[in-house]
């Protein structure tokens, strides 16, 4: 038998798409997973993980990091697309390390955190320090492709929900009259975003209700139809017992034209078809395996219609990912 690959996941805040990763990973006998991070906000998952570090300042970081580049066959660091302070840390201390001794960095890219195109070539010199990059779509690709001359291989890595964490459907599924928005709400400052999300409600024929991703109590003036915040299990738990789940998105426009949410997701998990607006990504998405309906005009009546029954749910598991992480951490 052929010996895991030890791998050291490394992110600021323990991000949902690093808890699907590691989470799923740590189940695998094929990878030796650990973690270190500075913060998160859910604890409640977290505590599925197993070998995991917290450092605090700059000065844990770099020994958790030194050791960690020591012991490891690969170093997996997780940031939003712009801030990137993080991959530049580790790609600064690996140079240090004599080459041989170096493990392989893979640079896993979240939410756009959007900036302009300038912004984005700035990130090249990061690059260079970087084996491989993993981004959450195929349109993430296509946009990463076309800005940075980079030479190593872009492989897109869905986040999806660990099968541990997939909710039992109990009697109540599916009876609640609504369409449930899982986090991502916005404010009016962020105009299209809150745009989309008025226009879908205002052409449903069921009230949409929202789980909020934080307390932010300007919320409260803008919408009055917040659930509270859930975190996992228990949000997963709870959206199975809705009709629909609405995938948009809370950072950009272009954010949601090249990505694939981790709601989208979530509510597949949950069981549920969903509804997208304006975003070619999960309208691709859908488009391959029909699991879902996009407005592509908010008063065509058959933008409601949704496949029945669903594809079957347990199709789209972080499981399923496994493979392309392993050829990822083993590429020469």
């Amino acid at each position: 038998m052929n010996k895991p690959v030890s791998v050291l996941h490394v992110c600021r805040e323990v991000s949902i798409r690093a808890i699907k990763e590691v989470l799923t990973s740590q189940r695998d006998p094929r990878i030796n997973t650990h973690l270190l991070y500075k913060q998160s906000r859910q604890p409640e998952v977290q505590g599925y993980i197993q070998s995991t570090s917290q450092w605090v300042d700059p000065v844990q970081l770099e020994f958790h990091l030194t050791t960690g580049m020591r012991r490891c066959d690969v170093i997996h660091v997780h940031t939003t697309f712009i801030n990137v302070m993080l991959i530049r840390d580790v790609v600064t201390i690996a140079r240090r390390l004599p080459e041989g001794n170096r493990p392989r960095i893979v640079w896993d890219m979240h939410d756009m955190d959007w900036g302009d195109d300038e912004a984005v070539t700035r990130l090249i010199p990061y690059f260079e320090g970087v084996d491989s990059v993993i981004v959450p779509s195929y349109g993430y690709k296509t946009y990463v492709d076309g800005l940075v001359p980079y030479e190593g291989k872009c492989t897109v890595v869905y986040s999806m929900v660990p099968k541990i964490l997939y909710p039992r459907l109990s009697f109540r599924a599916h009876s609640i009259d609504c369409v449930a928005l899982a986090t991502g709400v916005c404010l009016p400052g962020n105009g299209p975003i809150y745009r989309d999300y008025k226009e879908v409600q205002a052409s449903l024929r069921v009230p949409m209700m929202i789980f909020q991703g934080n307390s932010d109590p300007e919320l409260q003036m803008h919408y009055d139809n917040l659930m509270g915040i859930r975190r996992y299990p228990k949000l997963l738990e709870e959206l199975s017992q809705y009709k629909m789940g609405y995938a948009g998105a809370a950072n950009s426009r272009h954010d949601i034209d090249i990505c694939v949410t981790n709601k989208f997701f979530e509510y597949i998990a949950a069981d549920l078809p969903i509804i997208t607006y304006k975003s070619d990504e999960m309208r691709r998405f859908m488009l391959e395996y029909w699991y879902g309906c996009d407005f592509k005009a908010l008063d065509d009546e058959e933008g409601c219609i949704y496949p029945d029954p669903l594809p079957d749910r347990f199709d789209f598991t972080m499981e399923t990912q496994i493979p392309k992480l392993l050829e990822v951490y083993s590429e020469d």
